[in-house]
């Protein structure tokens, strides 16, 4: 591909040139032959700088999603392990909240106990 911008680049040179300079002689065309030769080498280095520029570019934008990517996946574990946290949290408060309510339910069973066998007692005295 950039040999044939390069041809056609000359190409487009040379009739421009011809056409400035109508040639006379061997001398006017080594002139005209070096002119074009010169800036063909112009093009090249034009293409060269244009290819390095693009890569920087390229490689620019690699990075700069490669970090993105790497701040979207430590947000992401953070966030996870923030709700890893919450939940352990949660299942302990849930896990002393049912001892607590087992314990409240024995006392009152104990409570439910001890008076019916006070209620059995003044039966029995009054018996």
């Amino acid at each position: 591909e950039k040999l044939k911008e390069q041809k056609a680049y000359v190409y487009v040179q040379r009739k421009a040139i011809a056409r400035e300079e109508p040639t006379h002689g061997k001398a006017k065309n080594l002139k005209v032959e070096q002119e074009i030769t010169q800036r063909a080498l112009d093009m090249e280095e034009f293409l060269q700088r244009r290819d390095r520029e693009q890569a920087e570019k390229d490689r620019e934008k690699k990075e700069k999603l490669e970090r993105e990517e790497a701040e979207k996946q430590k947000a992401i574990s953070e966030r996870r392990s923030l709700a890893e946290k919450f939940w352990k949290e949660k299942e302990k408060e849930f896990h002393n909240d049912a001892t607590e309510v087992r314990r409240l339910k024995d006392e009152e069973t104990k409570r439910q106990q001890e008076q019916a066998l006070e209620e059995d007692k003044k039966e029995l005295e009054r018996r």
